[in-house]
């Protein structure tokens, strides 16, 4: 059963896929943090169970500190690929974010928050300055395909905000202005508890 439209939710469910999963021919595979994001799991489970009406199993990693949702079937892949998105490996063929998501402002703020929940994060920067400790809150996001890297710039500029690019060593989108977190936090939002904790600092 796949959804008839397109949609807030199917745009977000996209931004997860783009950020931490992986399309193979008659799988799709879902990588989550097993301890920061144990409640976010819990909420892409349900995404799934509310898009496709199944419930998708994980599994816990041996390896490492890691949950893999799994979604089976060559109907689900193909059904994936017709709304625009790419078997195999996301970083040598630089996928981008699909066409319709990219004509539709509410698309892309809930693909970005999709992203955003698997691919980045709100951290605390700290420094000294005359031995006084200062701290704010910066957003920061790491993919390693361009296309999506200058998507998520592109739709926090269109939103006001002032992103900063880097390309070099690690490719990442920065929000320094801790004003801008808040309105990204406003705007975007979240769905994944992880983004929050340094909130409460």
């Amino acid at each position: 059963d796949f959804p008839a439209g397109e949609s807030e939710s199917l745009a977000e469910f996209v931004g997860i896929l783009l950020g931490d999963g992986g399309i193979n021919y008659g799988q799709v595979g879902i990588t989550l943090n097993s301890e920061a994001d144990r409640e976010y799991l819990v909420f892409v489970i349900g995404l799934i169970k509310e898009l496709f009406h199944f419930e998708a199993p994980f599994i816990k990693r041996k390896d490492c500190k890691a949950n893999t949702i799994y979604c089976n079937g060559v109907k689900f892949v193909e059904y994936l690929t017709r709304i625009g998105l790419k078997i195999g490996n996301k970083v040598k063929q630089q996928v981008g974010v699909p066409d319709w998501i990219c004509s539709n402002m509410k698309y892309k703020i809930a693909c970005l928050r999709g992203l955003m929940d698997t691919d980045g994060g709100i951290f605390i920067h700290k420094y000294k300055e005359n031995n006084k400790e200062y701290k704010y809150l910066k957003v920061c996001f790491t993919n390693r395909s361009i296309p999506i890297l200058m998507f998520v710039n592109s739709v926090l500029s269109e939103l006001g905000m002032t992103p900063k690019v880097r390309l070099t060593k690690s490719e990442k989108v920065w929000l320094y202005n801790q004003g801008e977190v808040y309105k990204y936090l406003g705007v975007v939002g979240t769905h994944n508890p992880r983004l929050l904790k340094n909130l409460e600092e």
